[in-house]
């Protein structure tokens, strides 16, 4: 199964250098900076009324939450100790790219993020 490259590109800075991954079979055509944020935040479960669930790539954690979610490694940790204590929420899973690309062959709903590869983008997000 061939994964899905949803690029997006804010005019800004924000995800400029990140690519969103999705499966071939996601039904995503499209999705937002603020989209993005809330859900690796655990803040939502569905982008456009679908099911959706955040893997974290080892490889750009850091740089993908200090541009894309405006927080700092501290920051992150301080906001996820606050909500599993609420017992709101629970992080995104944590995993290399190759743990991330067996997952997402077996189950659609996976969406994950990468350094930019520039050159191919299937969809362009304005």
């Amino acid at each position: 199964m061939k994964l899905l490259l949803l690029w997006i590109s804010f005019g800004y800075l924000a995800l400029a250098d990140f690519e969103v991954l999705v499966s071939s079979n996601s039904k995503l055509k499209h999705v937002s900076a603020k989209e993005i944020a809330d859900l690796f935040l655990g803040k939502t479960t569905k982008i456009q009324g679908y099911r959706v669930i955040p893997l974290d790539n080892k490889k750009c954690y850091r740089d993908f939450y200090k541009k894309v979610v405006h927080k700092n490694t501290k920051q992150l940790r301080d906001y996820w100790i606050r909500e599993m204590y609420k017992g709101n929420r629970v992080p995104p899973r944590k995993l290399s790219e190759q743990q991330i690309k067996l997952l997402m062959k077996k189950n659609n709903n996976y969406i994950t993020y990468s350094y930019s590869s520039k050159g191919k983008t299937v969809f362009k997000i304005h």
